[in-house]
Parts: C-alpha cells; sequence; structure tokens
C-alpha cells in the first residue's frame, strides 16, 4: 500500500487494527518485511484511506507483542483516543524505508513495468504482484486477458526499472 502526497511517495508498513490496554497504547499489523524498523520512527504519518496523509504523530514508545508491534503515540493517551486510530495506515516516506540488496526491489517500483518476452514481444504492463509463501506471482496485463508469472530466475531473466521493463522467459508455456 502507498500512495502520492504532493508528488511524494508515502508507504504503508503497518496498519492499527485495536487499542492496546487502558493507556492509549495501538496495536499495529506489520505489512513491512522489517519489523525492526518501527524501533527508529520518531513520526509516522497516518492515513485512514491510503490515498493522503491525514495526521501525524511522534512516536513515544515501541513494543512488539506477538506477530504485531504495540505503539505508543503522542496523540493517544486513552483508550478511547486509541479506538479511534483503528483502522488507519502507519506510513513513511519513500525515503525512510531500508535499503534493500542489489537485485531486491520494493513492489511499488515494478509495478507499472513493460513485460516483455525475451524474444521482445510486449505481453503487457505489471499490474500487480501476488505474494506467496513459495514464491511471488507478477500479474501481468495487456487489457485484454492476464498471466501469471511466477517471480523466479527461472522466469524472470531481467529487472531493469531505470529501463521500465520487465523480460521474463517463456518456459513451461506460460504464455
Amino acid at each position: 500500500m502507498c500512495f502520492k502526497e504532493d508528488k511524494e511517495l508515502i508507504i504503508a508498513i503497518g496498519r492499527i487494527i485495536n487499542s492496546f490496554g487502558k493507556n492509549g497504547e495501538v496495536k499495529v499489523k506489520i505489512l513491512t518485511d522489517f519489523p525492526e524498523r518501527f524501533n527508529i520512527l520518531s513520526t509516522i504519518i497516518l492515513s485512514m484511506s491510503g490515498e493522503r496523509e491525514d495526521s501525524k504523530a511522534r512516536v513515544l514508545g515501541v513494543r512488539y507483542y506477538k506477530d504485531f508491534v504495540i505503539l505508543k503515540l503522542d496523540n493517544s493517551s486513552s483508550i478511547e483516543e486509541a479506538q479511534n486510530l483503528k483502522g488507519f495506515f502507519i506510513c513513511v516516506k519513500k525515503e525512510e524505508l531500508y535499503p534493500l540488496p542489489e537485485g531486491s526491489y520494493y513492489i511499488f517500483d515494478l509495478i507499472g513495468l513493460s513485460v516483455f518476452s525475451q524474444e521482445g514481444e510486449l505481453l503487457g504492463t505489471l499490474k500487480d504482484v501476488y505474494t506467496q509463501s513459495a514464491q511471488d506471482l507478477y500479474v501481468v496485463s495487456n487489457g485484454e486477458k492476464e498471466i501469471l508469472i511466477p517471480a523466479v530466475k527461472e522466469y524472470v531473466s531481467e529487472i531493469n526499472p531505470e529501463a521500465g521493463r520487465i523480460v521474463v522467459n517463456s518456459k513451461g508455456g506460460l504464455f
């Protein structure tokens, strides 16, 4: 989940799912592959719709509980105030994201890239990425039909966001 605010990319890294305790803490479902990043946040962007920034909050405390992160925010000092934040996305600016290893990409960097066969045929545009436990699947659409391509080296031979393209192999009759 990400959106542009004044031409600046904002990325959701969590979503508030409920209040936690009676002191205004919120329970956050983690939407990032780097949950430890919550430890270094000082300010977050709150967005209910995912389309715009609704407000900002300072992070006063961070702790982990099971598969969730518990945040203490400066705008929530009671259970009622925390419950009013339910459903908000916790977002950060693009420059606050963790750097990825070479050859790895954030999904939002790939969406919209043109997808070509090894022979140079335009197959369509990458519309979505389904994250699966075994492997991700690229959803490629040409406007008439969609094809799913496993995001593994056997099928994907080149990813070049700077050139705006992905090149895939047709091994196994995928397309």
